[in-house]
């Protein structure tokens, strides 16, 4: 699994804090953004849409796109 965004921010300290109290590290976790894994062949692609509200969501080429609102 692989996490990426348009705009990465690092990982928050609080989400770091979060899990690591129900014994989970994520401190060496990064925040990538999407162009690092143009090329990789994803099963599944997932995005909140108000991160993408004023910005065209990247596009695959051979990939079927969701549709609007997905």
């Amino acid at each position: 699994m692989d996490s990426a965004g348009t705009n990465p921010r690092g990982v928050h300290p609080l989400a770091v804090r979060v899990m690591a109290e129900v014994g989970i590290d994520i401190s060496a976790h990064t925040s990538d953004h999407v162009d690092q894994y143009v090329g990789e062949n994803y099963g599944l692609l997932m995005g909140r849409r108000g991160q993408w509200r004023d910005q065209t969501p990247p596009r695959r080429p051979g990939r079927r796109q969701p549709a609007d609102g997905v």
